[in-house]
């Protein structure tokens, strides 16, 4: 069947049998991803779209370029990624909070990139069944369910459509390569790796006389005069500051930022975690709790090491026709996962499966490159069949389980109960959670779910005194609007019919004792009082600073 099936491919044009692979690869693409287009707000959708004003009115475009991308929902900090906010802006205006136009952007996105991958792949002289194969198993990979499925995550594959299309006008020769490396920068900061990716292609698509000359590299020097320009400019108007805000929360980064030997060592542990998850992906979830490694006896330092030193040595010694794809992958791989190692430069998460999309388009490029050359070298009419059938398993068994994990992403509720029961940061999980039934209207759910943050805090977790006030405007009845944020109404409406007001008045006061300058649980225990004592009369002003974040 397999053999039959080949046999008319290549019969085909050649032009006919890539716009039959493209064809067959978006198919693939809507097939895994077919059950996300009702997906609801989660996570960082709630502040990136449906509370971003600047998605309101064209009027605020001067808006988008000039701030950063939290800007639109009243927050500071964040990105400055304005390519991807003009996107959704356009998405805005003509469809509006429809989550299967925000979904369906994503999905296309991954389309697009995976008929790129296969052009790009034919560009630099891969086999058509090796770049097929390659583009089917990353297009379908369950890796990549979190920057699809999550509506906020359209960076990722913006930025990759952006940058694949560079890379194919610079073996192309075209000009417009620049400016396709700008867009990409536009949509997200770790497009900074493209000039390292350009230099692979050029050392893979080169005469084997010509890969070792510096000169023949030198084409590639107005992608490095732009990234150091823009590193500048980010530094500085972006105020830049690893870490900035998030040692309260997060202690053991302190040391980790602070001690470029331990980011090290926590990289190279960081391998054979991501080696596990590409080969069996399973366990999906944000929010993945790692280890600072100090030490360099531990398995999974060894590991990373024993993987990092093996990759070097294929890149450095790897110049057969046989070795050569495969350092093209490895060195492809590494660029790209520079700028998330957090070695020279510290970020918060130390590991993401979110991270392994750009990386893994060349590692498989090459890896299958690899193995089609070894299958071609073995002279067997039943090995190509046997390969193609292990890659047509390979895709089904990922596409079930990328369409399966897409049901993480339903709800808010799916996709914080999912990073709880795969072990993910509690304190965090349990307060979103809370904060979800609690916008439901289910208050008990919440309080419980509230509770639960102060009973199993990570390691090094501070409880804030505001998650005591979200439990006693829980205990209070209080609504929440789709924002998330409290009706300034509500508390007037609820009083006479709550029960639990000794135990929101007890919540109020731990919240004062944990932080006392907390003035919003003083003013609703004031706003409590005054009520008991039959003299409740509030301002709508003075009712709306209560719920003042």
């Amino acid at each position: 069947m397999f053999q039959n099936l080949t046999n008319r491919f290549q019969a085909l044009p050649a032009g006919g049998r890539d716009a039959v692979a493209c064809l067959l690869l978006a198919l693939a693409v809507f097939a895994v991803y077919a059950n996300v287009y009702h997906g609801d707000f989660i996570f960082d959708d709630v502040l990136l779209i449906s509370r971003n004003q600047y998605l309101r009115d064209w009027r605020h475009l001067p808006d988008i370029f000039t701030h950063l991308n939290y800007a639109g929902a009243g927050m500071e900090g964040a990105f400055y990624r304005p390519v991807e906010m003009l996107l959704r802006l356009a998405l805005y205006q003509l469809f509006g909070l429809s989550k299967p136009a925000f979904h369906a952007v994503n999905v296309l996105l991954q389309a697009l990139n995976a008929g790129l991958i296969y052009w790009l792949g034919r560009k630099l002289g891969f086999a058509p069944g090796a770049v097929f194969s390659a583009a089917l198993l990353w297009s379908v990979h369950p890796l990549h369910t979190q920057n699809i499925a999550l509506m906020s995550s359209t960076a990722e594959p913006l930025w990759t459509a952006f940058g694949l299309m560079g890379l194919l006008a610079f073996v192309y020769r075209d000009s417009a390569a620049i400016l396709f490396f700008l867009l990409a920068l536009g949509c997200k900061e770790t497009a900074i790796v493209f000039p390292a990716l350009a230099v692979a292609c050029l050392f893979i698509s080169s005469d084997a006389d010509d890969r070792l000359k510096p000169a023949l590299y030198a084409r590639t020097w107005p992608f490095w005069l732009l990234l150091a320009v823009y590193a500048v400019t980010y530094m500085h108007f972006n105020d830049f500051h690893p870490f900035k805000g998030t040692y309260a929360t997060f202690p053991d980064l302190e040391t980790y930022a602070a001690n470029i030997f331990s980011r090290l060592l926590t990289c190279l542990a960081t391998l054979p975690a991501y080696l596990g998850l590409i080969v069996y992906p399973t366990n999906l979830h944000m929010e993945r709790v790692f280890p600072v490694f100090t030490s360099v006896f531990s398995w999974q330092v060894l590991a990373g090491a024993a993987l990092a030193a093996g990759a070097l040595a294929q890149i450095i010694l790897g110049k057969g026709k046989r070795g050569l794809f495969l350092s093209f992958g490895l060195f492809w791989f590494a660029a790209a996962l520079s700028p998330l190692t957090g070695i020279l430069i510290p970020i918060d998460y130390k590991i993401s499966e979110g991270w392994m999309y750009v990386p893994l388009i060349g590692l498989f490029l090459g890896v299958a490159q690899t193995l089609a050359v070894w299958i071609g070298g073995m002279k067997s009419k039943t090995a190509p069949v046997i390969a193609a059938a292990a890659v047509a398993l390979m895709a089904l068994l990922f596409g079930i389980k990328t369409y399966s994990q897409n049901d993480v992403y339903q709800t808010p509720a799916t996709f914080y109960e999912n990073i709880l029961r795969c072990g993910g940061y509690h304190t965090r999980a349990y307060q979103n959670l809370g904060n979800y039934y609690w916008k439901e209207g289910e208050f008990d759910k919440a309080i419980e779910s509230y509770k639960l943050a102060f009973k199993n805090p990570d390691q090094g977790d501070i409880i804030p005194a505001s998650l005591h006030y979200q439990i006693a405007l829980a205990y209070l009845r209080v609504t929440l609007d789709e924002n998330y944020v409290p009706k300034s109404d509500s508390l007037m409406e609820a009083l006479p019919q709550v029960t639990h007001i000794p135990e929101a008045v007890d919540e109020l006061n731990q919240a004062l004792k944990a932080d006392p300058g907390f003035e919003p649980a003083r003013a609703l225990l004031g706003a409590i009082n005054d009520w008991q004592a039959k003299r409740m009369f509030m301002h709508p002003a003075g009712s709306s600073y209560l719920f003042r974040k």
